[in-house]
């Protein structure tokens, strides 16, 4: 374990034992401490990741949702960093947090309250209506309405005044060498790398006469496991992914896996 006494940049590395076998847990960068609208502790900057079957799909989530998620084993590994100073520090930040967000509640509060009088004043039932149809409308259909404003001067306009560039940057896209696709980092929802199973490389097993799932051979996991296939025996399903995490430009990280590599060329 490091920690960095003056970025406070931490590198970890934990071993534990699960139902499965062992495990490798990682937690790399520095934490990053916020709260939500409902005063609850929200962490953020550090990357913590888990061999464990469900580490994966927790590292996903983290990258989709801009948070830390973690499996239990990771969950335990860093409690077991966390001496009483550590808590003590710990409390006292997210009580300062605290204090501050309900502070700036209260000022945006008025300062909301002061707007709508002269909305109102301005524009009487507009505001009303704008929320009404906000609420009432279908993303899609509120999204195709925006794309449209666009195709006008005076649209594009209102549009640039609505999402300045420190809301909707210009776009700064990479391509990843795993998924081929393109994507900007700076948005959580193109941050994450999804490659299905290739099902040529998927065999069917059976529980029985009548219930089976897929296991990949190549990321060796099971999925399409259906819900009436339980007990102890009852293989872990991996979902619909073969891999599911961040994007890459490592050439070299992609080829050692043989993530590119034609299907009728992997042996395993």
């Amino acid at each position: 374990a490091e920690v960095d006494p003056k970025t406070g940049e931490c590198n970890f590395k934990w071993k534990a034992k699960g139902s499965l076998g062992s495990y490798e847990i990682m937690a790399n960068g520095k934490l990053n401490m916020e709260v939500d609208k409902h005063g609850k502790p929200v962490g953020k900057g550090l990357k913590v990741t888990c061999s464990c079957p469900d580490g994966q799909r927790q590292a996903a989530a983290a990258l989709g949702q801009n948070a830390i998620i973690v499996c239990k084993h990771g969950g335990a590994a860093l409690e077991s960093v966390l001496d009483d100073e550590a808590i003590a520090q710990f409390k006292t930040n997210l009580n300062r947090l605290q204090r501050q967000r309900k502070e700036r509640a209260t000022t945006q509060k008025k300062i909301e309250e002061t707007a709508k009088v002269e909305q109102d004043r301005a524009m009487l039932g507009e505001r009303a209506r704008i929320e009404y149809g906000l609420k009432a409308m279908t993303s899609e259909e509120i999204q195709k309405h925006l794309e449209d404003s666009c195709k006008t001067i005076e649209g594009l306009r209102a549009m640039v005044a609505l999402f300045p560039q420190s809301i909707m940057p210009a776009p700064q896209t990479k391509t990843c060498v795993r998924c081929h696709k393109k994507y900007d980092e700076r948005y959580a929802a193109q941050r994450v790398c999804r490659l299905e199973h290739p099902y040529e490389h998927c065999n069917t097993e059976w529980d029985g006469s009548t219930i089976s799932w897929q296991h990949c051979y190549r990321c060796d996991n099971d999925f399409d496991v259906p819900d009436n296939c339980t007990g102890r025996n009852r293989p872990y399903a991996s979902g619909k992914w073969c891999f599911e995490g961040e994007h890459t430009q490592d050439e070299a990280k992609v080829e050692e896996k043989k993530w590119n590599a034609d299907p009728g060329d992997l042996v395993y």
